[in-house]
């Protein structure tokens, strides 16, 4: 029986069980990724925590075993604790997108393999993937160059903005308020490592360019700048006015006249 292995590896394994809890039993590495496994099914919120304190598991084995059982938060800290930080921080993003789109689109997120406590609302989720990421970009951002520390924070906020243009009507009020609040937490964390003009010019870039495409004509496709200059050279030719020619206008233009 699974359950009856698990709880034999866990009395051996878990420092917390007992009256007097030790260190971990050092015991092979394939028994530590067995009760990583177990842990996944049975009580993937202890998960975090065992990955935290055991040392004799291998990485690649439990990174396998945790993205098998999609418990991200557990994957993410395996990739940063092996040095892929930027791994981990598309492991969280998504997962923030995910709960993100679960609350613009109403509807409770259901992820298969991780438990969510029952009185947890989407926000409240959205709330603590949020935090989770930022404590990420926090770490990430101390050993990271101007341009490396982008990559991870411009992607966040505009995680963070997008979903806001989806939300309408006054029954979407709350749920407005509470995000625009965490894009401010997003803002202020961020602007501890990037400048304050780049983020306002990141925006303003962002505001700009929906307008941009909108003032194309929806039939067409992308103008290369050929079709630009060619489109600005017709309507050099385009007469500002069709009205009656001055005598002048008629010398100049004779030959108008036939047609």
């Amino acid at each position: 029986d699974d359950h009856l292995v698990f709880q034999f590896l866990r009395c051996l394994l878990d420092q917390r069980e007992g009256p007097h809890p030790q260190a971990l039993l050092r015991l092979s590495p394939d028994l530590h990724e067995l009760h990583i496994g177990l842990l996944c099914r049975f009580s993937p919120r202890q998960l975090t925590d065992f990955l935290k304190a055991s040392q004799d598991y291998r990485l690649e084995e439990a990174i396998q075993i945790t993205e098998q059982y999609q418990l991200h938060e557990a994957t993410a800290y395996l990739l940063e604790k092996k040095g892929d930080s930027h791994g981990a921080f598309q492991v969280l993003l998504k997962t923030l997108k995910d709960k993100l789109s679960s609350v613009t689109s109403e509807k409770m997120s259901e992820e298969e393999g991780e438990t969510e406590r029952e009185e947890e609302s989407p926000l409240q989720r959205v709330e603590g993937s949020l935090g989770d990421i930022i404590a990420l970009c926090h770490r990430s951002s101390q050993s990271l160059n101007q341009e490396q520390r982008g990559v991870l924070w411009f992607p966040l906020l505009e995680a963070m903005m997008s979903p806001q243009k989806l939300l309408k009507g006054l029954n979407t009020r709350h749920t407005s308020e509470v995000l625009k609040e965490l894009t401010m937490k997003v803002l202020n964390s961020m602007s501890i490592f990037i400048p304050l003009p780049a983020i306002i010019q990141h925006i303003l870039q962002r505001t700009a360019n929906p307008l941009t495409e909108d003032r194309e004509p929806p039939h067409r496709g992308p103008r290369t700048s050929s079709q630009r200059t060619a489109n600005l050279l017709t309507e050099d030719r385009v007469p500002r006015h069709r009205g009656p020619r001055t005598p002048s206008q008629r010398t100049a233009y004779p030959l108008t006249e036939d047609r």
